[in-house]
């Protein structure tokens, strides 16, 4: 946390909006305002893909998932500003967004899950230069001192992909082909999973 002498010489603003952050903030990136601005994905939903239930009939947006991929969920809409910082930590080397990120992730963990541990998805080497970080190993590990849970490095990056999925706003399903067999579970995890 920044001494009063930095607040005063070097004032922390919000990433979002640019309004400057009290002392008692300003060891974060985004303002209380812009944060709450981010609206929380509430069930009821889908059990698997954590989108909200159609009207009639089952989940079609998970159907064609691989079966490996047992639960997902979102914590918030990508609307009112939520978008801008995930891009700002994947893209703009803002590293520190990745606790701001997790504080609004921490309401969503999965009931039942008790001895589960975070997998953060590896970057290929060429990507991992560019960013200078892996923002899902960031974010993990915020996580991780929020849930007390575990971060393991269990998945290896066997190809680079292009840019997919989120960045496009495209489902899992319908990017799957970029990223499918791009990782692989090592044998550690081969045997934890047995």
């Amino acid at each position: 946390m920044p001494n009063a002498l930095e607040q005063l010489l070097l004032p922390a603003e919000c990433l979002l909006c640019r309004a400057l952050l009290s002392f008692a903030d300003a060891d974060r990136t985004v303002c209380p305002v812009c944060r709450h601005r981010w609206r929380p994905v509430l069930p009821p939903w889908c059990e698997r893909c954590g989108q909200p239930e159609p009207l009639f009939g089952g989940c079609r947006l998970c159907t064609d998932w691989p079966a490996t991929l047992r639960r997902v969920r979102s914590a918030v809409w990508l609307e009112g500003g939520a978008r801008e910082a995930v891009h700002a930590l994947k893209y703009a080397g803002r590293a520190r967004l990745a606790d701001d990120l997790a504080a609004a992730m921490s309401g969503a963990m999965l009931r039942g899950w008790d001895d589960a541990v975070l997998v953060p998805v590896p970057l290929g080497p060429a990507r991992l230069r560019q960013r200078g970080y892996n923002q899902s190993e960031r974010l993990a590990q915020a996580l991780g001192r929020r849930w007390k849970r575990s971060v393991v490095d269990l998945l290896v990056r066997v190809r680079d992909t292009h840019a997919n999925g989120v960045d496009t706003g495209r489902s899992p399903g319908e990017c799957g082909g970029g990223v499918r067999n791009a990782e692989r579970r090592t044998r550690n995890a081969e045997r934890k999973a047995g």
